[in-house]
């Protein structure tokens, strides 16, 4: 097996473990997905991705680049995903892309993938912290935190902004050895309950 090919497995595997089921399927909401977008999602990764420049060189600008893939994949799919759920499926395989050593160099970038579970947990948690988030932050996922997959571009981004705020002020409360480096180690924080 080539580079080219082996670059090409990596990201069929690594869309396969990271498609966040509960997208198709519509539990207890209603679906977010139209039906076979897992399988158009790993051709994505696999045939269109630019997993092979990722890997040579990563790009300077993560916000441009994420902002380009997210575009991608939203005509990818059916031609019409809102930016916030292409961004939840590119922030969920980035953040499974971290398993393979040649792409940790964006860690510290990666950003948080936002759902309802995560939005309604800092709305609960943090609103009434002064220190980790302003009002304006608190009102925007306010907004949101029932409708994740509504938010616009530009206030996914703003929420993603202000994320490190979060992170810098939870790291003044944690030890040393346990200090937050990438917003999307906030997942295991509010996730966990």
């Amino acid at each position: 097996m080539d580079y080219c090919e082996l670059l090409k497995q990596i990201a069929r595997e690594t869309a396969r473990m990271a498609y966040p089921g509960g997208m198709s399927r519509g539990r207890k909401h209603c679906q977010i997905v139209p039906k076979g977008t897992k399988k158009e999602l790993e051709e994505y990764f696999a045939e269109s991705f630019p997993i092979k420049k990722l890997r040579d060189s990563p790009p300077r600008n993560y916000g441009r680049w994420h902002k380009n893939r997210v575009d991608e994949i939203s005509q990818a799919i059916n031609g019409n995903l809102r930016d916030a759920v292409a961004a939840k499926l590119l922030d969920t395989f980035m953040h499974q892309l971290m398993k393979w050593a040649q792409f940790r160099c964006l860690y510290r970038r990666l950003h948080l993938p936002l759902d309802r579970k995560v939005l309604g947990r800092f709305y609960r948690e943090l609103k009434h912290e002064d220190c980790l988030v302003g009002e304006g932050f608190t009102n925007l996922v306010r907004d949101y935190k029932d409708s994740p997959y509504t938010l616009s571009y530009k206030d996914y981004m703003r929420i993603q902004n202000e994320l490190w705020h979060v992170v810098t002020a939870w790291n003044r409360r944690l030890p040393q050895r346990l200090k937050l480096e990438s917003r999307v180690e906030l997942n295991c924080m509010l996730w966990a309950h």
